[in-house]
């Protein structure tokens, strides 16, 4: 309760409030929490100064203006005052945005006049659009933008379009260390950061701030048509010294690249042609006197008006651009409809904030009183966030107010199932089935564990959020290692108040497979240049047939056969023959799969070949590579080889199926050669790691092997 109280405190001083003294409202903020399912109205008093009435507009705009995960609002509030008022002569600089292809721009004129024709202005809706923001930044941490510096940028955005029925939320906030992406971003690294970053550009305005200045650009963007309403090369970029914060003036820099985004041009694009940017209103003018603040300029004196001085889409200064006329407005609305639909289907006017009327008229020197009413029975759990504008032409004047309601819901488990019952399964054969736990609750479920017991069972994911109405799938897995019947459980925590422990019985009996087998590994230590066979004996202990196939990928290893059929009580052979013939020193390790009708069985093969070449040094390996994990699966040891043909630095690491580390095995830079690693099933501080899968992750240099292993106790 506290941080949302301090979050109205601080958002009411950081917001530019605009309150002339003929208008003003109190309060100008509300706040309300409610359990789900409740209702409560505020009051908000409109005063009219005015010696006439005033009629008095109000819009509301739903928004996400800080995200959950961004926690740094408050923590960077101390930097703000170092950082918000540096004053330092900007450079000469241009913007980036490619112009459009001649056709393309023709065809967008024409789209814009048809759109235009069918609609009526007074009736158009607000567009939110809302913004993911990536800052990138040096490893120096120069280029480091803070959440209050960004939100300045914000607000920026909002005051320029507020007339022309566009609203900028912003809703994420990511921070990346690159010196490439920061330091080249427009002339190398501009697709392959926006790939790597951008988040959902059907319904936000991705932005990138990173250095420019060294390619004389303050920002670029790209025109709605250039690419699928859906790609990532979508958003606009900033230099990070464009924002209000670098100094008193700048802004206008993202503003313009706003402007572009939602489909205009340059004002001076195709100099005094008579369709230059394709905006009516917008005179034409050259491009040599794009920079010059004087408004009565008229660099195309053949054609109507003088130049537009004050646009944002001219490049005169910040403190010259104030403006964008209304044919701009038709455009901009047009190209949305046209090129980014999906920005009108983000939420307006929220569903959980109700007044009787938009529309009202004040007395003259009165006051009247709207009441708001908070409403929580259709909104789940959470913190949610509207403006409130109250405009008066008469009074040439924008108050802007804000909304805050916490809804307090209770989450709720159920499971499709009140027992798991695996049948019979053979002993070392794995099987799983699906669990779906469900939230029919009315604020997230969070699930802090799923713990099996014993180690027999285990599952995957081992936590989650599961939002209202929504569902999560949960793999359970079963891998019996003896002839037994098992009885186990597993466990879900999670936030559910009134069934936090919620437990699901597991059962299960390990069986003895028909398919027998003389030996459950080959393990041999040979010369270079040497071969041995091994002799597998198979045993069918069942009553019916069985078929068997068996596949490798071993280039030192022939088998005898590779399929065959074994009748009840009947036993076989394979012959394993094993030739180390121009084969180095080191470990060798590999596996034959047994595919049978009752299951499939893995037979590891590990040589060690002991003999050094004839020159008595050991042979460099030519390409990197690591061996599977011997033996798999294992208790609690298993070893593994990594081979380098050059030095390198390694980082070997085992994680668990949910992605959690639970050991590093090494790292470290290592000469090439060949390097074996051994795993003993101990995780950090000293305890042991539960039966189930694993990953074995070994990086060297640019290099990533995965592999994974089972540990069956």
């Amino acid at each position: 309760m506290r941080q949302i109280q301090q979050f109205i405190l601080l958002l009411t001083f950081f917001l530019a409030t605009v309150s002339a003294n003929s208008i003003s409202i109190t309060p100008d903020s509300l706040y309300e929490s409610l359990n789900y399912g409740d209702t409560a109205i505020h009051t908000v008093t409109i005063t009219n100064n005015y010696p006439t009435e005033v009629d008095v507009t109000l819009s509301m705009v739903e928004q996400a203006m800080f995200p959950r995960r961004q926690l740094s609002l408050f923590d960077n509030e101390n930097n703000l005052d170092n950082q918000s008022t540096i004053e330092i002569e900007k450079p000469d600089l241009q913007c980036g945005t490619p112009d459009p292809d001649p056709n393309e721009w023709q065809l967008t004129i024409d789209q814009v006049q048809q759109w235009v024709a069918n609609q009526n202005r007074s009736n158009r809706n607000i567009v939110n659009v809302l913004i993911a923001w990536h800052v990138i930044y040096s490893s120096s941490g120069v280029g480091y933008l803070t959440d209050n510096q960004i939100y300045q940028q914000v607000e920026w955005l909002n005051d320029a379009f507020a007339d022309h029925g566009f609203y900028f939320s912003l809703e994420v906030i990511d921070h990346t260390v690159n010196d490439d992406w920061f330091n080249d971003m427009y002339d190398t690294y501009d697709a392959e950061a926006k790939q790597a970053l951008y988040f959902d550009p059907y319904h936000h305005m991705n932005v990138y701030s990173a250095s420019l200045w060294q390619d004389g650009v303050g920002g670029y963007a790209y025109l709605p048509h250039s690419w699928p309403q859906g790609s990532y090369m979508h958003g606009i970029v900033l230099d990070y010294r464009s924002l209000p914060y670098y100094d008193n003036n700048s802004g206008d820099t993202g503003v313009h690249e706003a402007g572009h985004y939602l489909g205009l041009h340059h004002t001076f694009y195709n100099n005094c042609s008579v369709t230059n940017d394709g905006v009516d209103d917008t005179p034409a003018h050259h491009e040599d006197y794009n920079d010059i603040c004087n408004e009565s300029l008229d660099s195309c004196p053949n054609q109507p008006g003088n130049d537009p001085v004050h646009n944002y889409m001219n490049y005169t200064n910040d403190a010259c651009t104030t403006e964008y006329s209304s044919g701009q407005e038709d455009r901009m609305h047009a190209m949305v409809a046209q090129y980014r639909p999906s920005l009108l289907d983000n939420a307006v006017a929220p569903g959980w904030l109700i007044t009787p009327t938009l529309e009202l008229t004040v007395p003259a020197n009165s006051s009247i009183a709207v009441d708001f009413t908070f409403d929580a029975t259709n909104t789940y759990g959470g913190n949610y966030y509207t403006a409130i504008n109250y405009s008066s032409v008469a009074a040439d004047t924008t108050i802007e107010g804000y909304a805050t309601l916490q809804i307090i819901g209770h989450p709720q488990i159920e499971s499709n199932t009140s027992s798991i019952s695996f049948g019979g399964v053979y002993v070392n054969d794995t099987t799983s089935m699906q669990l779906f736990l469900s939230n029919t609750g009315t604020d997230d479920l969070v699930i802090s564990s799923i713990v099996s017991d014993p180690d027999v069972f285990f599952t995957t994911p081992s936590s989650g959020i599961i939002d209202p109405e929504e569902s999560m799938n949960v793999t359970v897995y079963f891998l019996p290692n003896v002839v037994e019947y098992y009885t186990g459980s597993v466990t879900i925590s999670s936030n559910d108040e009134n069934d936090s422990v919620f437990v699901i019985p597991v059962y299960g009996q390990g069986l003895l497979s028909p398919m027998q087998f003389s030996t459950s590994a080959i393990l041999d230590t040979m010369a270079s240049n040497d071969l041995h066979i091994h002799r597998i004996a198979l045993t069918n202990s069942g009553n019916f047939t069985i078929d068997y196939n068996i596949s490798h990928d071993i280039p030192w290893v022939t088998l005898s056969h590779s399929e065959g059929q074994l009748e009840p009580g009947s036993e076989d052979s394979v012959s394993v023959t094993i030739n180390t013939l121009f084969m180095g020193y080191g470990d060798y390790e590999g596996t034959l799969m047994f595919t049978t009708n009752v299951g499939e069985f893995i037979v590891p093969v590990h040589v060690l070949i002991t003999v050094l070449g004839a020159d008595n040094d050991p042979i460099i390996p030519s390409v990197f590579s690591v061996s599977d994990n011997y033996p798999n699966p294992f208790n609690p040891r298993t070893q593994f080889t990594v081979s380098l043909p050059k030095m390198s630095h390694i980082v070997v690491t085992i994680y668990d199926i949910s992605g959690r580390q639970v050991a590093l095995l090494a790292e470290g830079d290592y000469n090439a050669g060949q390097y074996r690693m051994e795993w003993d099933g101990m995780m950090g501080m000293n305890a042991a790691a539960p039966s189930g899968v694993y990953l074995l992750v070994v990086q060297a240099g640019d290099h990533v092997f995965k592999n994974k292993m089972i540990m069956m106790k």
